[in-house]
């Protein structure tokens, strides 16, 4: 066989292989799994207790093959997304007087959002977009306008800080006001509880080995069913389950911070714990732990003065994460220093980490500890 036809025949076999459907479930051991129809890739995350995202999808991508063990993921970008259904509309309001009135419609609800405007007159207009406040007044001299939107709150994708989402919306454009009008209505359907918290995928590459896909550090492989799903229909008896061992495991945590004061490695007051309760379940028992205050920072407006003083000043709260595996149970807590920066404007600095991996027993149908981790920075 001559050296051209050899080349053409490995030539063949490449593009046979970088051909091949891909349409299918897989899952990985951290219970998260990719579903793919033709070209289509969806990433789903599921939940099992009161969720801390509003949907399980959190990225909805096409592919392409770049040879035969590599696909090259893209998703919508968000700017796009957004701009579809972007409506402005604009008319004359006798009851504003000597200003113009710019309201804000925007489905979002997961916390409050932050807009500022930039008008042509080089002046920037800050205001807290929430269901309480949906308009900002401006001079009547501006004469157009563009804004850039953001979440006061981000939730990192991973236990360990790491965001692969969006934190604004700009529309690349500016908004004329003609003359005579003093009232602006700008209409955003599009940023609804998911569009902050999906992935935004650019070029980004996984690997394919036979009937697994390899991607942003997990392993998902091909499957019929849900591994075990049964196990985690957390109800009734089980759901007391998962409260004991998220306690037991904030408990756990909590000791090994102690150990540093008494060792002497942290002079850090550890008398009382802040912990954030987003993402818990809703039958949680927050009355049953001692020393420890509970907080969201969902709702930014439902905060009391006293904590809004105390989180000006700084405090170290801990966040709880919850993953299932096939037969495992993952919770992971992280200390982070929380500080309110300007009005609902949160500084959060990564620290410390723990893992608590449980395991579920069939002969004794319970979850048993089997394995705990601690570090960080």
């Amino acid at each position: 066989m001559s050296i051209k036809r050899v080349s053409l025949f490995f030539v063949l076999i490449s593009f046979c292989a970088s051909g091949q459907d891909l349409s299918g479930t897989y899952y990985s051991e951290f219970g998260t799994k990719i579903e793919i129809r033709g070209n289509e890739l969806t990433y789903i995350e599921p939940h099992f207790s009161t969720p801390v995202r509003s949907n399980d999808i959190l990225a909805k991508c096409t592919f392409e093959w770049v040879d035969a063990k590599f696909i090259k993921i893209n998703s919508t970008p968000p700017d796009n997304i957004a701009l579809k259904g972007l409506n402005v509309t604009q008319h004359s309001d006798s009851t504003v007087i000597d200003s113009i009135k710019v309201s804000f419609s925007i489905p979002y609800q997961r916390c409050n959002l932050k807009i500022q405007i930039h008008a042509d007159t080089f002046k920037t207009f800050d205001f807290v977009y929430s269901q309480g406040s949906r308009d900002v007044m401006l001079p009547n001299n501006v004469r157009s306008i563009t804004f850039y939107i953001t979440p006061e709150l981000i939730i990192p994708h991973t236990a360990d800080g790491l965001f692969y989402g969006v934190i604004g919306f700009y529309p690349f454009q500016e908004f004329e006001i003609n003359e005579n009008i003093n009232r602006v209505l700008i209409e955003i359907p599009a940023l609804d509880d998911s569009f902050f918290e999906r992935y935004h995928i650019k070029e980004d590459f996984a690997r394919i080995s036979n009937d697994s896909i390899v991607w942003k550090g997990e392993v998902f492989v091909k499957g019929a069913d849900a591994p075990n799903q049964e196990l985690f229909q957390l109800k009734g008896e089980a759901s007391n389950q998962l409260n004991e061992m998220i306690i037991s495991s904030i408990n756990s945590y909590i000791t090994w911070k102690n150990s540093f004061v008494k060792g002497g490695i942290s002079l850090h007051d550890t008398c009382h714990y802040w912990v954030c309760k987003d993402g818990f379940p809703a039958d949680f028992p927050y009355d049953s732990m001692q020393n420890v205050t509970f907080l969201s920072l969902h709702n930014c407006n439902g905060l009391s003065k006293s904590l809004k003083k105390e989180l000006k000043k700084g405090i170290d709260a801990c966040f709880v994460w919850l993953k299932l595996t096939e037969r495992q149970l993952a919770i992971s807590i992280g200390g982070r220093r929380v500080k309110l920066i300007k009005k609902s404007d949160f500084e959060i600095s990564v620290g410390d980490w723990s893992f608590f991996t449980y395991e579920y027993s069939c002969e004794k149908q319970k979850w048993l500890l089997v394995n705990t981790e601690y570090g960080g920075i």
